[in-house]
């Protein structure tokens, strides 16, 4: 990412997979909160605003600072850039072109991952 970033500076967007951030995340709970948590996580993602989205995920950051600190600060790492885009959808649709160059450092392996997930309800669990 640093590289990327480097290169590329401020026309760099970078993406992070939220399908790993949910992985991540879950990883650090006992089996009995993963569901709801996956949950949380899955409903914060699929916003259509970006506030709204990053409301969801700051309510849950501060539900999991009470539950397990070490899934909030899973979720609180790169938290932001989990949101860049509004949806892999939008950046699939629109290409990687323009006037703004799409920097998706994990871009091969989480559309692939995207694909599955929305076509799956059960997919990366």
């Amino acid at each position: 990412m640093a590289g990327v970033q480097r290169v590329a500076a401020k026309a760099a967007v970078v993406q992070r997979c939220q399908v790993h951030k949910i992985r991540n995340v879950i990883d650090h709970l006992p089996e009995e909160h993963r569901g709801d948590v996956r949950q949380k996580l899955r409903s914060a993602y699929g916003m259509r605003e970006y506030a709204d989205a990053r409301r969801g995920l700051d309510l849950l950051l501060r539900e999991l600072l009470e539950l397990n600190p070490s899934a909030a600060r899973s979720l609180e790492e790169g938290m932001k850039q989990t949101l860049t885009a509004p949806s892999w959808w939008m950046m699939l649709t629109l290409g990687l072109g323009g006037k703004q160059e799409i920097a998706a450092v994990e871009a091969p392996v989480c559309v692939v991952h995207l694909l599955g997930y929305f076509a799956s309800p059960g997919f990366g669990q």
